[in-house]
């Protein structure tokens, strides 16, 4: 075989896998994938009291911040401080249970990869005092923007 004819043999079979190539990436394109944002948010858990200010009774203490916003896709760092007693972080829906031990800090780490507004609280198997079931909160996952 001389040269010319190898070089042409070479070439045609370079022609028909870039062809193939394209034609399936048009049938079958790749999946977009967007880069997910690291989220690190700082919280508070304390005893959710009950006060009274002008005649009214409020609530004080619990998570703070109450609500978390993030995109969906984001992998999301929770850093969360005991401030007086024994709390969990509980958000099932994420499959999360987190014991915080008082005083202490605990991270939670977890991929926000469901859109939807979902409520945590301070788990069942810890009680932080009388007005336990009041420790709620809210995450908020929003859809991706395009």
């Amino acid at each position: 075989m001389n040269i010319g004819k190898r070089f042409f043999f070479k070439g045609s079979a370079v022609f028909l896998v870039v062809s193939f190539v394209g034609v399936f990436l048009t049938f079958f394109p790749l999946q977009s994938v967007q880069a997910q944002n690291q989220v690190t948010i700082h919280m508070t858990a304390s005893i959710v009291k009950i006060v009274k200010k002008n005649g009214k009774m409020y609530f004080e203490g619990g998570w703070n911040p109450r609500k978390i916003t993030v995109q969906e896709g984001d992998q999301v760092t929770l850093i969360i401080t005991s401030l007086d007693a024994d709390h969990s972080f509980y958000l099932p829906e994420y499959h999360i249970d987190k014991y915080i031990p008082s005083g202490q800090t605990v991270t939670v780490e977890f991929t926000a990869n469901k859109a939807g507004v979902f409520v945590f609280s301070c788990g069942d198997e810890t009680s932080c005092g009388a007005t336990h079931h009041f420790m709620v909160g809210e995450l908020v996952v929003t859809a991706p923007k395009k």
